[in-house]
């Protein structure tokens, strides 16, 4: 199949739905204008422009091409070639040339065989400008029916960018067999379609700056059938060279449905062909994106570039504005080069910033952050600085290579840097303080060119060129004279899909009302987008009941005074979606770390009882976090990850990047099957339940296997703890019983007892007395023993509101000795003593 790309904007186009494949018709024939060719040398760069050293350089071998048109000619010859793609001869036809919509020839078609071919030349003097040329075929016996009646004619634009298309053999055999969305069972109706759709989206995507939509268009100069790779060699060194764009069309399993199908990756494979970037190199996951917010914690904020298409009302699409800007910029230009637009900027670049009013915010503290060529936005700020008294910082113009294209653009010291053509460096994460207001916004180096394009249409400059351009930056910052921000503001789930917030109002200031604001995070969702939730009228300092969404969210207050002067935001309470809690850890630094199994991601609390964005830089092969059987904190101050369905655990920074991994899987000493739990001794040496196994085994913190234990007597261990002694106590569920385990001589345990008689036993927990803590689902609560195994009490767990029941999960020790577990009925993390953590 061709080169594919796979871009979240192609999902745009399933409104174009799918062609159920039935039996071909065997008695009717099936002209088609396959395609045209038009006999006119357009030699091409591509294949001849190498990237050195982040820069792009044409090979000296390139064709030498001076014009952006050819030279005008006397004659210019265009090929048709027609097809008899049905089961069954075809009776005679004629052929209309037209030109602008007049007609300028016409010609007869002898009757066809299926499969057979026949060509139509049309000569034309050549003339500059967009000129529409068609085929159009009839067949001359009245009432002669054929497969499809939509394949009967096509155009093109005589200046069009020729394409090659090279279809295998295998391909076309499938398409034969399967009707396409024209109603017809051959490759080139299906391929020809598509061409033509986008090249209506280029022409209707018109904007101030492109009334006329994208000056370009492409057409297919020939669709060549090959049958083994040195046919298609062969047949590349013949067609290229003239070819402004090159796809090859591979068979893949998927074959028949994609020949069902509109492929609208195809339509972006045409952008690429075109000299378009992939925008994708511009996004960035949130676990690269370590800025730290105003507590010192990493934002993980998540960037996702804009689509090249978009739908719009009525069943359409459009192209965006930037890449419509983009195309024209290359109008006329032999094609091979890629992005070397994204270097055309004016002198200079000054920020604006607006606050709420629209006015100009002074002093307004900004740091921007650039992103690297390895996809991480840099931590460190490439300029700190503060607005004038007019609202205005200049950006200042890194160096960069002094470099100019053939036929294209210009690089001179920008605010980029060395323009990385393929965008890779091509984003800022701006942040702004002003006014106690503290926000952030994404900016890309399309803005930047759109902006500079759009002004330079501008009728004020067209005499001279654009020096310095503004970036205007519409900020949330409050106006002068507002009041304060609420201060203390919380939010907590209540039931199961609504959240409640409270906060008390500002220290001065009269408050007519408030507002509250949300704003989405996550892996999947770009971060930024602000949108108002619910209002109150003042005194009232909450809102109950608001619907909490299935995804992680911010959420913020504002106060707005009888002046309608609204406040800064409060700061940021960040809220996951975290319906079932299971494990967690405690930090040396008294962070919660929690797993949860709804989302199947581990979460970070901070000792104030606030959730943090935070994600695991896993490299697992799926792309996707396995799934957990328990969390321990290691005496090493690192968070260890027991995975218990790939057989490993797991060890992580606090800050989430993966140290190592120790563990495979199997039956023999050393090698693990579905680990379950893990605890670490006073020796610095960690045990781990080998569930299915069916054993206990030591390993030292760097993986080293050190012995195994309880083979003759677990049955299902799932969880275990270590004593102050040393014993380790080892909670079985389908005895549902604790075992007790002795070390007589290093790495060599012996059981002495049991204790304990459970109903749904789910983990164990040793406190720095001695005391044993069992978590027990069924019972609801948490069972104390005494150190030798005596049951001491049972404490019945607290329900929360909206829940008549609770479910304790794992539990562990915080910095104060203090016995905190998960209660995933309500999913949230408690106190044993004080319940639940706000």
């Amino acid at each position: 199949m061709f080169k594919r790309i796979c871009l979240g904007c192609a999902l745009f186009f399933l409104f174009w739905g799918i062609c159920f494949a039935k039996e071909p018709p065997t008695q009717l024939p099936d002209l088609t204008v396959s395609f045209i060719h038009r006999d006119l040398s357009t030699p091409s760069w591509r294949g001849y422009v190498k990237i050195e050293e982040g820069i792009p350089v044409l090979s000296p071998d390139a064709p030498q091409i001076k014009e952006r048109w050819p030279s005008p000619i006397k004659q210019v010859g265009f090929t048709a070639s027609i097809l008899n793609r049905g089961h069954a001869s075809s009776p005679k036809a004629a052929g209309f040339w037209t030109l602008d919509g007049v007609e300028k020839k016409m010609i007869s078609i002898p009757p066809l065989n299926p499969d057979e071919k026949f060509s139509s030349d049309f000569l034309w003097e050549w003339r500059g400008g967009a000129h529409e040329l068609s085929l159009e075929l009839n067949f001359e016996t009245t009432g002669a029916l054929e497969i499809s009646t939509q394949n009967n004619i096509l155009t093109i634009r005589t200046d069009a960018l020729p394409f090659c298309f090279y279809v295998n053999q295998l391909v076309e055999q499938t398409f034969r067999k399967t009707e396409n969305l024209m109603g017809s069972y051959n490759f080139s109706d299906w391929l020809q379609a598509h061409i033509a759709q986008f090249n209506i989206g280029l022409r209707m995507s018109q904007y101030p700056g492109a009334p006329k939509g994208c000056l370009e268009q492409i057409y297919a100069d020939r669709i060549v059938s090959y049958a083994s790779l040195a046919d298609l060699e062969a047949l590349r060194k013949e067609y290229d060279a003239s070819a402004q764009g090159v796809l090859i069309f591979e068979p893949h399993a998927q074959l028949m449905n994609w020949a069902k199908n509109w492929d609208s990756f195809l339509l972006m494979e045409f952008l690429f062909q075109m000299g378009m970037p992939d925008l994708r190199n511009l996004d960035v996951d949130p676990q690269k994106n370590t800025v730290p917010d105003q507590n010192g914690y990493p934002l993980y904020w998540r960037y996702v570039h804009e689509p090249f298409i978009f739908r719009v009302p009525g069943g359409e699409f459009r192209f965006s504005e930037f890449t419509i800007l983009a195309m024209n910029k290359m109008y006329g230009r032999p094609r091979g080069f890629t992005g070397d637009f994204l270097y055309d900027m004016p002198e200079e670049y000054v920020l604006f910033l607006a606050d709420r009013g629209g006015r100009p915010v002074d002093n307004a503290r900004v740091r921007i952050f650039q992103r690297n060529l390895e996809g991480e936005i840099d931590p460190n700020p490439i300029l700190d600085d503060h607005t004038d008294s007019k609202g205005f910082l200049k950006l200042p113009n890194k160096p960069a290579p002094e470099v100019s294209t053939p036929m294209g653009f210009s690089q001179r010291p920008n605010p980029f840097g060395n323009i990385d053509v393929y965008a890779r460096n091509g984003l800022f994460f701006i942040e702004v303080r002003a006014r106690d207001h503290l926000e952030y916004f994404w900016r890309s180096i399309a803005q930047f060119n759109t902006t500079f394009w759009k002004e330079m249409m501008d009728s004020r400059w067209r005499d001279y060129p654009v020096y310095s351009l503004p970036m205007k930056i519409q900020t949330n910052i409050p106006v002068e004279g507002a009041s304060p921000a609420p201060v203390h503001f919380r939010g907590n789930l209540v039931g199961e899909s609504l959240v409640s917030f409270q906060w008390l109002p500002p220290i001065q200031g009269e408050i007519a009302r408030y507002r509250l604001y949300g704003m989405p995070h996550g892996p999947d969702i770009s971060t930024g987008r602000i949108s108002l939730l619910g209002e109150v009228n003042a005194p009232a300092a909450s809102i109950e009941n608001i619907a909490f969404p299935v995804h992680d969210m911010y959420y913020a207050v504002t106060a707005v005074d009888a002046r309608e002067r609204e406040s800064a935001f409060t700061s940021w309470l960040y809220l996951p979606f975290c319906p079932r809690m299971k494990s967690l850890a405690y930090s040396n630094e008294e962070n919660i770390y929690v797993y949860d199994e709804e989302t199947n991601r581990v979460l970070r609390q901070d000792d104030k009882g606030f959730f943090l964005p935070f994600f695991l830089f896993n490299p697992d092969e799926t792309g996707a976090m396995p799934r957990v059987s328990s969390l321990a904190w290691t005496p090493l101050n690192e968070l260890a990850v027991c995975v218990g369905k790939r057989d490993r655990i797991d060890f992580y920074k606090p800050e989430g990047n993966l140290l190592r991994s120790i563990g495979k899987s199997g039956r023999n000493p050393g090698e693990l099957r579905n680990p379950s739990d893990i605890a670490f001794n006073k020796k610095r040496e960690m045990a781990v339940a080998d569930r299915d196994n069916k054993r206990i085994q030591i390993f030292d913190l760097q993986g080293k296997y050190l012995g195994r234990l309880g083979e003759v007597h677990l049955d299902d261990p799932i969880a275990l703890a270590f004593s102050p002694e040393g014993h380790l106590h080892v909670l079985d569920a389908a005895q549902k019983t604790c075992m007790v385990f002795h070390e007589k001589a290093p790495h060599k345990f012996y059981y002495e007892y049991s204790y304990g008689s459970f109903k749904n036993p789910v983990d164990i927990l040793i406190n720095g007395k001695g005391s044993v803590h069992v978590s027990d689902q069924d019972v609801q609560g948490i069972m104390i023993f005494s150190s030798n195994g005596r049951l001491m009490s049972t404490e019945q767990l607290p329900h929360a509101a909206y829940f008549g029941y609770s479910h304790p999960q794992d539990m562990t020790l915080d910095s104060k000795g203090r016995v905190i577990y998960v209660d995933s009925a309500s999913s949230s993390i408690r106190n044993l003593e004080e319940g639940a953590k706000e």
